[in-house]
């Protein structure tokens, strides 16, 4: 039960570090591949999509780098690495889904990195305890039950 809080802080830079490779791959493909004559970049729905997965990751890594130095400082709680644990993983299921879709039909093609890390990332809500356990932990603390 002790090395619990740093099993679910890794899955959480795990996390973190995928949405940020899911953001730079999607980010470069949408420059370069085009439809109707422009750079799908060009298009404001895409535009707005790359501004999702950006402040998400930027997000995730602000809150594990907060769960990091908790750690650090002995302080980090089972709750706390459960709630980084769930949000995290969530947060990378959503940026991957946005990178699969602007990558269209390539984003299903497992000789891209988008389309395996998509798949990879399915697990990260399952070990270290599924995402419906961090919630019930995080839950219970709220509640007054142990």
């Amino acid at each position: 039960m002790m090395n619990l809080p740093l099993e679910r802080l890794s899955i959480g830079v795990a996390a973190a570090a995928a949405a940020e490779a899911a953001t730079a791959w999607t980010v470069a493909y949408t420059k370069e591949r085009e439809a109707f004559g422009e750079r799908i970049a060009d298009f404001q729905n895409t535009r707005f999509r790359l501004a999702d997965m950006a402040t998400t990751t930027e997000a995730m890594w602000a809150y594990v780098d907060r769960a990091m130095l908790a750690y650090k400082d002995g302080k980090l709680t089972a709750e706390d690495a459960a709630k980084i644990k769930f949000w995290a993983t969530e947060r990378e299921w959503e940026v991957l889904d946005i990178g699969v879709q602007l990558h269209g039909g390539y984003g299903y093609i497992m000789e891209y990195p988008i389309a395996r890390a998509f798949t990879d990332a399915r697990v990260h809500r399952i070990y270290g305890g599924t995402n419906e356990i961090m919630r019930d932990l995080v839950g219970r603390q709220i509640a007054g039950k142990r």
